[in-house]
């Protein structure tokens, strides 16, 4: 456990560059003894270029194929939040530019605790901001619900998992579509190491009550 986060830590550097995308082809879907699903058009393969993905429950097997982006979209954005929250536990335990007697706190799964006591301005702002862009993005990116069609049921046409639209110097642009496409797998790969860095971390830190980096 102590060194997965230190490993996903260092992965971090390679990452993102999918705030942009470029529109993924639709999936086709295979059933097997197995139930192992064809990745071939997804980013980020589980066991190499042209493996299948790793589904022992037949999720992707079984999914349409707006499901199907769906769970990618929810892979990239945990993925991103889970990086975010590696290098901000090992961080705080050791430095924090704004809240600086958090130091003194201990492991990081207590300073949610010191947060909600003494700033819990800080907490309702980053609660009613994340919840402002959730619902924004997902106005966005769904079609409108209808008669035959459920609220936040189908992407819009030209929706690309993960895409936030945001590439303020056209890095993405200014990149071969190979170079560009392995940007994004690594993306996708490092923050499926940091989801299981995350739970790492907080569950070492839950047994031993001790920070990762003493």
């Amino acid at each position: 456990m102590y060194l997965i986060g230190l490993t996903a830590s260092l992965l971090l550097t390679a990452n993102a560059y999918s705030f942009v995308a470029t529109r993924l082809p639709r999936v086709p879907k295979i059933e097997s003894a197995l139930n192992m699903a064809d990745a071939s058009k997804l980013q980020g393969k589980a066991f190499g270029q042209d493996s299948p993905i790793f589904d022992p429950l037949g999720l992707a097997s079984k999914a349409t194929d707006d499901e199907l982006m769906r769970y990618q979209e929810a892979e990239i954005k945990h993925g991103r939040i889970a990086m975010l929250a590696t290098a901000g536990a090992l961080m705080q335990e050791k430095h924090h530019p704004i809240f600086p007697e958090s130091m003194n706190v201990g492991p990081a799964i207590d300073h949610l605790g010191l947060v909600l006591n003494e700033y819990s301005w800080v907490f309702i702002l980053m609660v009613i901001a994340a919840s402002a862009h959730e619902f924004e993005n997902s106005n966005k990116i769904y079609k409108p619900a209808t008669n035959t069609r459920g609220l936040y049921s189908e992407f819009i046409d030209d929706r690309i998992p993960g895409s936030l639209n945001f590439d303020p110097f056209d890095l993405a642009k200014s990149m071969e579509p190979d170079k560009y496409n392995a940007m994004r797998t690594k993306e996708i790969n490092n923050g499926r190491l940091a989801m299981i860095a995350v739970a790492g971390i907080v569950g070492q830190e839950l047994a031993n009550h001790r920070a990762i980096i003493n």
